[in-house]
């Protein structure tokens, strides 16, 4: 099995979220430890938005090679990447 690694940027869908949570099938940046993911079969990620608000918890990604757009750190989840459809790019931070 191809775990996500710390730094990967990923595909994961959001959907199933409430309120103000952020959905569907977007970015997301992997920050949790790369030991945690295959042991556990979650990652913990910070979503990304296309959307700019230049609020203090949204960090702006400064490489267009990557993704564009901000990572919402108030938002972190842990999510099970393989129920969840998580997809690579092969894209690091």
């Amino acid at each position: 099995m191809n775990y996500p690694r710390q730094r990967d940027i990923v595909w994961i869908d959001f959907d199933s979220s409430k309120g103000k949570e952020m959905r569907k099938r977007r970015p997301a940046l992997v920050v949790s430890k790369d030991s945690f993911n295959p042991l556990t079969g979650f990652c913990l990620v910070c979503p990304i938005t296309s959307t700019k608000r230049g609020f203090a918890t949204y960090i702006e990604i400064k490489d267009p090679q990557l993704v564009s757009g901000e990572i919402v750190t108030h938002q972190m989840r842990a999510m099970d990447y393989i129920s969840r459809n998580e997809y690579r790019e092969n894209r690091r931070m």
